[in-house]
């Protein structure tokens, strides 16, 4: 088959940019094997720069790190944006560039990255309609170049697309070009009626209290411009407003992967949510660090063991202040077989959600460095919250009866949910000596 070559109209440097303001260049040195990021002098001198990540800073917000090497992969913090799983290989098959090529995936959907990076070619050329990488030369596939492009990335391995949405609440995912002002989670091949479940927990976080986005559930019907292979998947899909778009501009986001400077494989284990909450209080503040406690007892309620540090956000509304993000990807894993019932980060050094009790959570607060009553005030009102949520709207959410027993179960035996109980009043009284106080 012939091949039309491309490798020299390639780029060899990508722009970064925040907006319109350019923060830094990825070189590619060696051929495909190396990846430089270094932040242009000029954002580097500007002392209202916007935030790219607070990965790159020092504590008192100064830029610690300006430059980047590494091997194949782009640096962590763009190699965090772009997609995992089945839309990662979605993009890998529509493209033909490999998986870990990351330097050409990136430019690919550059242009639609989460949050407000923006990675271009340095010489203004676009990336080619379809490409493959082969024998070391970038090549087009004459038969491929019809073939719908993705031009967009989602953070994530669960298969997602953007969307636009219409009068009527009708949803549209375009086939090509840029990704839309909502998220599209279709039903997963693997967890059964996954969409179903993210909804219902979302509505129960939102019932007690938790800042989630706008969010809803419809049929794969309605939606248009289901890619092939996904288009017959007759059942709900989830759908969920992006707190990092509005109609007229982009906002600046980033998770705590990439605060902690980790590649996405790391997203599990290595951190931990006393780290978490270190950062939080420190440089978020009192409510914030409220907020995500009051999450983090939710999801061990609810039995949600996957809020890896991908799951955590923080949003610069401003452009250089960053704030806990809107919450996302709530959902019950522990209703599924084969899933780890352990909680994915230690906390307070456990991951045993059976050991989370007060004085756990007394501990918990003392490695996070904040007042213990933050810890133990929000925690007891998210748990007489969730239970009065739970009692009285869990049959009416589109879960299934097996579900809800398993999930009352769970609260009928976890310690967490006991507290404001009368017996964990009495042993605060009587003054009993906490872990880790």
């Amino acid at each position: 088959m012939k091949k039309t070559r491309v490798a020299d109209t390639r780029p060899s440097t990508l722009l970064v940019k925040l907006g319109d303001t350019a923060v830094g260049t990825i070189t590619q040195l060696g051929g495909f094997d190396r990846n430089l990021f270094a932040f242009d002098a000029a954002y580097l001198a500007d002392a209202q720069r916007p935030t790219l990540s607070l990965s790159f800073l020092d504590v008192e917000g100064q830029p610690r790190i300006t430059e980047q090497l590494t091997r194949s992969k782009v640096p962590p913090f763009f190699s965090n944006l772009l997609p995992e799983g089945m839309l990662r290989e979605y993009l890998v098959e529509r493209t033909g560039i490999p998986s870990e090529k990351e330097f050409l995936l990136l430019w690919m959907v550059g242009r639609d990255l989460p949050g407000n990076v923006i990675v271009e070619d340095m010489e203004g050329r676009p990336s080619p309609p379809l490409s493959e990488y082969l024998g070391g030369r970038l090549s087009l596939t004459a038969n491929r170049r019809a073939a719908p492009l993705p031009r967009f990335s989602l953070a994530g391995v669960q298969m997602k697309f953007g969307a636009g949405k219409h009068p009527g609440n009708r949803l549209s995912i375009p086939a090509r070009g840029l990704g839309g002002d909502w998220i599209v989670k279709l039903p997963s091949p693997q967890y059964d009626s996954l969409p179903d479940n993210e909804y219902s927990m979302m509505m129960l976080g939102k019932d007690i209290g938790i800042d989630v986005p706008e969010f809803g559930l419809a049929t794969t019907k309605r939606i248009e411009g289901i890619p092939e292979g996904f288009a017959n998947l007759d059942a709900n899909a989830y759908y969920v407003k992006r707190f990092d778009r509005t109609p007229k501009s982009r906002i600046h986001i980033e998770d705590f992967n990439q605060i902690f400077g980790q590649f996405p494989d790391q997203k599990y284990g290595k951190q931990s949510y006393n780290a978490i909450g270190k950062n939080i209080f420190r440089i978020l503040g009192e409510a914030d660090y409220r907020e995500f406690v009051r999450r983090l007892v939710f999801s061990i309620l609810v039995g949600n063991m996957d809020m890896h540090l991908k799951n955590w956000s923080v949003v610069y509304k401003d452009g250089r202040t960053p704030r806990l993000s809107p919450a996302y990807d709530l959902v019950s894993t522990i209703v599924y077989p084969g899933i780890d019932k352990a909680l994915p980060l230690s906390f307070a050094g456990t991951k045993d959600a059976q050991q989370v009790d007060e004085d756990l959570l007394v501990s918990f607060a003392a490695k996070t460095e904040a007042p213990r009553n933050y810890v133990l005030e929000t925690a007891t009102e998210t748990v007489r919250s969730f239970k009065d949520a739970w009692s009285a709207k869990a049959k009416d959410l589109p879960l299934r009866k097996e579900w809800r027993e398993m999930i009352s179960a769970r609260l009928a035996t976890l310690p967490i949910a006991n507290l404001g109980s009368q017996e964990t009043t009495k042993k605060r009284r009587r003054g009993r000596p906490r872990r880790g106080a």
